[in-house]
Parts: C-alpha cells; structure tokens; sequence
C-alpha cells in the first residue's frame, strides 16, 4: 500500500525498536533514521504520520541526559525505493522523481529546518555506507535539489542553489527594506548598537563582524582541543562564549525576524579566512553549521571583507566555501559516521501525539479557512 501523508490512525505495537544511526559534520551530531527500514518493520505507520510525530519524538531522541542526544533529527530517504520517491514528491513535489536521495530535517526543540550543510554531508556519508552510493548525487529538498558529491574517504561537497538576500526573502523585516539587501544595517537591541547582515541560504541567517561585545579575546579559544567528558557539552558554554548567549537568545527572536534567524558572530583573519561562534535557531550553540559558515562567508564577500572562497573555521573544525559564478554555492569537509544502535519507543504513547497534532493542524486550517471568508 503507498505511503500516503494525510493518513490519520496509527495503529502501531505497544513497544518497538526503532534503528539509527549516529553521525556528525565537524561535532555537528545527527540522528539518522531510515525511511526503507521504517516501511520494512512494524513500525509502517510511523511514515504516514511522520509530519505529526516527528516534533515530539526529535525532542525525544535528541535529549542529550534522556536519549540518544543530538542536534537534530533526520528522517533519510532512498528514492530507488518506489514508496520512498512517492513520499519525496508528496513533500516536495515532482521534481524530486529526478533525484536519488530526500531527507526531512528537525532541529532538536522538534521545529523543522529546510536546510543544514553539515546534515547534507552526513546523508551523502549515510548514502555511502547504507545504501552503497557513490559519485554525484541530487537530494530533494524543500528549497529543491542540492547536489552532493562523494569525493573520498569522507570528504564530502554539497552545491547549494543561489541565496536570497533581500529582506523580504530573509525575512528580515524592516521599513523601506523589502526588496533591498541588508548589508551593514544599523541594528538595536537590549541598548546596544551593531552593524548586521542577514542572508538566507535555505534558512535565515544573522551575521556580526562588529560590536562593543566581540573582544579578541573571544575567539582565543579557536585552534584549542575540545574538552571532552562528562558535561563538556552542557550548553555549548565550553566552545560558545557566555558574553554572547543572552545577545543570540534576544536576536534570534526578535519579532523583525518573523520566523526567528540564526545567529553567528565572525572574526576575520585575512581575505580567505573568518572565524565563527554559531548560534543555531532552535538548538542554541553548536560546534559547527553548514549553512551557518555558508552565511558567514557570504556576508563576509558582501561586505567587502572576503574574497570569493575562504576556509571557514568554527570550533568543531574547518570548511571551505566557494561563491561559483553561476552564484551557486559550494561547500566542502568532512562528515563522520559515530555509531549504531536501536532505541526502544512505545506505540501508545506515540500515537496520541500523532492524533493530538493531527488534531492541531485540522483546527489551524480551519481557523485560516474561516479567516480567509
């Protein structure tokens, strides 16, 4: 029977196994779950409903003292599988019938991100080691194809699509700045003053070179190992400096982002070279972000700072990013296979959450449908 999205019940055992896989780009860490593994257990049912639980059972498996832990939650597709192509186009739609991979992606509080490069490059691993993938391979998306290119060993190319820079496709929102760029824009916030620029390379993105708050100092700690053991990860407070948190937390709401930002701090060390803290919307610090060092390297050329490709360099490690001139986007590094293993769910528990979200989004429908009269 095909997958079919807006299928309701949820007829699942009272406990099962559910397998994964764990990798990272950079220290940048992932749950994979594959979709042919799902449709080939008792646990079916879960791809039918798979936008209503996924939320809550990201939140789940990412709890780094409760479960797994992770950054985010990646639900992996191999569309050489016919039911897994037909839930690629029903996500995304019928350009996905030309590509050999798909993915949703939910970052650890359960919101869903469009994009993440270091997640990119751990599906092209995920694709190597699982499904025995290799070359040049189209992944669908909901921001439409990405390329991912298995280069050797784990070294791992994605070539993303042009980025939207005006504040309307941000969004950031601000007067008179719709349809214009926001390169150094005068920005206040908690009584301080810097200079900002926000892109948007599949998600959106707030990018600093310039404040009263980002002392040299600061970024000190680049080139330094990693603690390691336990509680060297709680917060990201020992890679992410504490001065900076509570400016991230207020940016990346601030109501003129309306659908939140991103939010990166950079230091530049010459024209090919910048260092970056990287504040992931909705999972706080993280040791590295693809699309995060995507932005920075971006805003980095816009504001006349960058050349054309640079080596970007977060805590995790180091990527190296090219503005090609078809204005696509290239980014190159590692990805890192962790380990395997299977986790134990409960059926009943997982399908009130289902029908409580279902029910959730049928009542949002209806409000809008009604609002629409």
């Amino acid at each position: 029977m095909p997958i079919n999205l807006i299928m309701s019940e949820l007829i699942l055992p009272e406990f099962y196994k559910l397998s994964f896989l764990k990798m990272h780009g950079l220290g940048n860490d992932f749950i994979f779950v594959d979709g042919e593994k799902i449709l080939q257990s008792a646990a079916r049912p879960l791809l039918s409903n798979w936008m209503n639980i996924v939320p809550q059972l990201t939140r789940h498996l990412c709890h780094r003292r409760l479960s797994i832990g992770a950054d985010g939650l990646i639900l992996a597709l191999s569309l050489d599988n016919e039911e897994m192509r037909q839930m690629a186009v029903e996500l995304y739609g019928d350009f996905a019938k030309d590509c050999q991979l798909s993915w949703t992606y939910h970052n650890n509080d359960g919101s869903q991100s469009h994009m993440c490069g270091n997640g990119l490059r751990c599906l092209g691993l995920w694709a190597k080691l699982e499904k025995n993938m290799t070359g040049e391979l189209k992944v669908a998306t909901k921001n439409g194809p990405v390329t991912i290119n298995l280069i050797e060993d784990n070294n791992i190319s994605v070539i993303l699509g042009a980025p939207r820079l005006t504040g309307r496709e941000i969004p950031f929102v601000a007067p008179d700045f719709e349809e214009k760029r926001i390169i150094r824009y005068p920005f206040k916030i908690d009584g301080l003053q810097f200079p900002i620029t926000c892109v948007n390379v599949g998600n959106p993105h707030c990018l600093i070179f310039e404040g009263s708050f980002l002392k040299p100092e600061l970024f000190e700690a680049f080139g330094k190992e990693l603690p390691v053991g336990p509680g060297s990860a709680d917060l990201g407070q020992d890679f992410f400096p504490r001065d900076l948190v509570s400016i991230a937390k207020s940016i990346e709401t601030d109501g003129r982002f309306p659908e939140r930002t991103n939010v990166h701090f950079v230091r530049v060390v010459d024209r090919r070279h910048i260092q970056v803290f990287v504040w992931e919307r909705g999972c706080g610090p993280t040791l590295a972000s693809g699309s995060a060092s995507i932005a920075a390297f971006l805003a980095g050329v816009l504001e006349g700072r960058l050349d054309r490709q640079a080596d970007v360099t977060l805590p995790g490690g180091t990527l190296h990013i090219e503005w090609l001139a078809n204005d696509n986007i290239k980014m190159t590094g590692e990805a890192s296979f962790s380990f395997r293993g299977q986790v134990n769910l409960k059926g009943k528990q997982l399908q009130t959450i289902a029908r409580e979200n279902k029910k959730k989004s049928d009542d949002s429908d209806v409000a809008s449908k009604a609002g629409a009269l």
